[in-house]
């Protein structure tokens, strides 16, 4: 059986191991060298703020050494002319440095998907207290919601019916009142096909309650 020399099978492993790293930053200075643009792109599309000339530069030089801010600002000048136009979106300047933003003509489109974005959030406590106010006391008006909760509701009334959870009752209707009940969007939240199956609130308040017995 042939032997195998341990030694040099060791030194071998041991030289392709010191020439990965420097192949692997050679490639991506290549890269660089060839499309800077594309590289600084890339960086400016996953920052979650805006971002300098020196930030960039500061990315940049730790892996290719010729390039400098002047480079780096030259290359920005031209990509915001590149997105000035034909794009959904554009790279401005700002006083905190440069960043994509959607375009000005795409306003209506990105507030609906803010808007969608926004339903999907958890309801914050306020809106979940105005909530089973409207669940358990609706159909009622905004003077007795903010009556029973103290404070204005307005704000959280109007993000309940952007998330299309209360709605205004018999809208079509001249009413003196506006009231305002949950939707069937809310019951279907809820696993329940009517207002009869909510739990009952007894069990949950204290012993001297201290709620208005209309609340109750």
């Amino acid at each position: 059986m042939k032997s195998v020399n341990l030694t040099s099978v060791n030194d071998g492993q041991k030289k392709l191991n010191e020439t990965k790293p420097k192949q692997k930053k050679d490639r991506v200075k290549l890269l660089l060298e060839t499309d800077l643009a594309k590289a600084m792109e890339a960086i400016l599309i996953i920052s979650p703020k805006a971002i300098t000339v020196k930030d960039l530069w500061q990315v940049i030089y730790k892996i290719d050494k010729s390039i400098t801010q002047t480079k780096i600002e030259q290359v920005l000048i031209n990509l915001v002319k590149k997105y000035s136009f034909n794009y959904g979106f554009s790279l401005s300047k700002t006083s905190l440095g440069y960043r994509f933003y959607s375009s000005v003509e795409q306003k209506l489109i990105v507030e609906s998907f803010l808007q969608n974005i926004q339903i999907e959030q958890n309801l914050s406590l306020s809106s979940l207290e105005t909530l089973a106010i409207v669940a358990y006391k609706g159909p009622i008006s905004r003077t007795e919601i903010n009556s029973i909760r103290g404070v204005n509701s307005d704000s959280t009334i109007r993000t309940l019916q952007l998330r299309d959870l209360i709605t205004v009752k018999n809208p079509n209707k001249t009413n003196i009142v506006t009231l305002f009940e949950v939707t069937d969007l809310f019951l279907e939240k809820m696993s329940i096909s009517s207002l009869d199956q909510l739990p009952p609130l007894a069990p949950y308040l204290p012993d001297e309650p201290l709620l208005d017995k209309k609340v109750i």
